[in-house]
């Protein structure tokens, strides 16, 4: 099945967030789920970078990067 996530769960998931429901993690680490990131979130994470590095310590090539290693 494919799930897209948003930019919050695409945060806590690399992040293992304790706000994270279980569920959702089960679905992520399903390996028959393909998991999908919208354009969308890079381009969030990307300005809330540009804006406060100190609280988006992650730019859009770091996500990048983590999603397309697994």
């Amino acid at each position: 099945m494919d799930y897209l996530l948003d930019t919050c769960t695409l945060l806590w998931a690399i992040n293992d967030s304790d706000n994270l429901p279980n569920n959702i993690k089960a679905i992520i680490d399903d390996y028959d789920n393909d998991i999908l990131v919208s354009q969308a979130s890079l381009w969030e994470i990307a300005i809330k970078h540009q804006k406060n590095p100190n609280l988006m310590p992650y730019n859009e090539k770091d996500i990048l990067n983590v999603i397309l290693r697994d």
